[in-house]
């Protein structure tokens, strides 16, 4: 996972979910777009399609497996 790219991932209740990542200025989630810093995207960054990551966020921790990346 590297910046810009659309990463598919399951949530811990199993739902699929895709997002972009992309700079600060340009996130909106109701487009799919997270940005670099946010808790997901740092998660995400350096993996690859297969490997489960823990998000920490202030709520707690969140594991998630990514499933694609384009």
């Amino acid at each position: 996972v590297c910046f810009g790219a659309r990463v598919t991932y399951l949530d811990e209740d199993d739902r699929p979910q895709t997002v972009r990542i992309v700079g600060c200025d340009e996130a909106d989630l109701s487009r799919g777009e997270i940005s670099i810093v946010s808790p997901v995207a740092r998660a995400l960054m350096g993996r690859t399609a297969g490997q489960e990551v823990e998000v920490r966020t202030p709520e707690g921790v969140k594991d998630i497996l990514i499933q694609a990346i384009e």
